[in-house]
C-alpha cells in the first residue's frame, strides 16, 4: 500500500467521524455513548492517540516497538483512561481546536517521511507480527472505523454502545 493510501485511510475516517459529531449540540457531547464515554471523552482519546501516534511514528523510525503497547494487556483501557484525564479540557470547541492541532502536527510528520520507510522492515514484531509504518498508521485508522461505527449506530438508535 502506497503512503498516500495509508495517510489517505487515516485522515478520511476522522474526516467522516468530524463531519457526524462536529454538529452535535454542546448536551449532546455531554452524553454518554461507548462504555463510559462522551463525545468529550471519546475526542480527548483521539487527541492523545494522536500525540502517541506521533511518538510512535518516532520510535519505529529508530527500530523501537511504540511504547503504548505495552498497555495492550488491558486492552488499552489503562492507557484510554489516562489520554482521556489528561487531554479532555474545556468544552466541544476546544477539544476541536486541540483535535484539529494535534491531527495537523501528526499527519504532517507522516507526509514528511519517504515512501520506502512506510514498508521498511524495521525489524520491530509484535506477538509474531511485523510492525511497520504503514501497519501501525493503518492500525489506528482501523480503530477509528470502529468507533465511527459505534458513534452512527449510537446516533441511530439512541443506546450506548
Amino acid at each position: 500500500m502506497k503512503k498516500k493510501e495509508v495517510i489517505g485511510r487515516l485522515v478520511g475516517v476522522r474526516k467522516r467521524i468530524l463531519e457526524l459529531i462536529g454538529p452535535l449540540s454542546e448536551d449532546k457531547w455531554d452524553r454518554v455513548f461507548l462504555g463510559k464515554w462522551t463525545l468529550k471523552d471519546f475526542v480527548a482519546h483521539l487527541i492523545g492517540w494522536d500525540i502517541l501516534g506521533l511518538k510512535a511514528t518516532r520510535e519505529i523510525l529508530q527500530g523501537k516497538l511504540p511504547t503504548y503497547y505495552k498497555y495492550y494487556k488491558e486492552d488499552w483501557e489503562k492507557i484510554n483512561d489516562r489520554l482521556v484525564k489528561k487531554y479532555k479540557k474545556g468544552r466541544k470547541r476546544s477539544l476541536l481546536v486541540a483535535e484539529k492541532k494535534f491531527r495537523r502536527k501528526l499527519i504532517g510528520e507522516l507526509k514528511k517521511i519517504p515512501e520506502e520507510l512506510y514498508r521498511k522492515d524495521f525489524g520491530i514484531r509484535w506477538k509474531g507480527s511485523k510492525i511497520t509504518l504503514t501497519s501501525d498508521t493503518l492500525y489506528q485508522a482501523n480503530d477509528e472505523k470502529v468507533h465511527l461505527q459505534q458513534i452512527k449506530n449510537w446516533l441511530k438508535t439512541g443506546k450506548k454502545q
